[in-house]
């Protein structure tokens, strides 16, 4: 980060690392949620956890792209029961 911060803006800079930190926490997570409901060597296929990681990765994007893109209320609000959806079905996982 100090060697970058001699070509880039500071600001710039910050919102980087930032956004950095961000993803690695979502990853953090992502992969705790797949080793919870995901045992290795059970034979069980991993469609239905990636389905539903995929459907949490997916809303929660949209959600945030909606606010970017300052779409109607109705459409985050559409993604956000979606996501909650995709985040309870976790629970009826065996």
């Amino acid at each position: 980060a100090g060697l970058l911060a001699l070509f880039l803006d500071l600001e710039m800079l910050a919102e980087m690392v930032s956004i950095g930190t961000l993803v690695v926490f979502a990853m953090v997570c992502l992969g705790v949620l797949f080793r919870r409901y995901h045992v290795h060597g059970q034979g069980e296929s991993m469609k239905p956890v990636g389905f539903r990681i995929l459907a949490i990765v997916v809303c929660s994007v949209a959600f945030s792209l909606s606010f970017t893109m300052e779409a109607p209320i109705a459409v985050p609000i559409v993604f956000l029961v979606l996501w909650a959806v995709a985040t309870a079905s976790c629970h009826f996982m065996p």
